[in-house]
């Protein structure tokens, strides 16, 4: 089983990347990892668990890293990654912002 105490804010993540995506292909929705492709099949972003934090995986930054919102700067983990400790992190807004640029972008990458 995935780590329960993280799950109420991977709920709130995958929302917030649910609001614009609507168009792209579910490639996984399990408790704890949530995945989605471009319409070719192409990962585009995947939301998931770990023991003390959620990751959140965008593809499109690592061929646009303008997209970024420049207030989500302080999340970014890695080239295309974002790590959430807490359900009240002011900053979860913000992955809504960075999901709907690339998703217009969604094509350039």
């Amino acid at each position: 089983m995935t780590h329960e105490k993280m799950l109420y804010l991977w709920s709130l993540l995958v929302e917030q990347v649910k609001q614009h995506t609507s168009e792209l292909r579910v490639r996984r929705d399990e408790m704890g990892d949530y995945r989605l492709a471009r319409e070719d099949g192409r990962p585009f972003c995947s939301v998931v668990v770990f023991h003390s934090h959620v990751s959140v995986f965008v593809l499109p930054i690592g061929y646009l890293p303008d997209l970024i919102p420049t207030s989500l700067l302080v999340r970014k983990s890695g080239r295309v990654t974002f790590k959430f400790k807490d359900e009240d992190d002011p900053l979860l807004p913000i992955v809504s912002e960075l999901i709907g640029r690339c998703y217009a972008a969604r094509d350039l990458y």
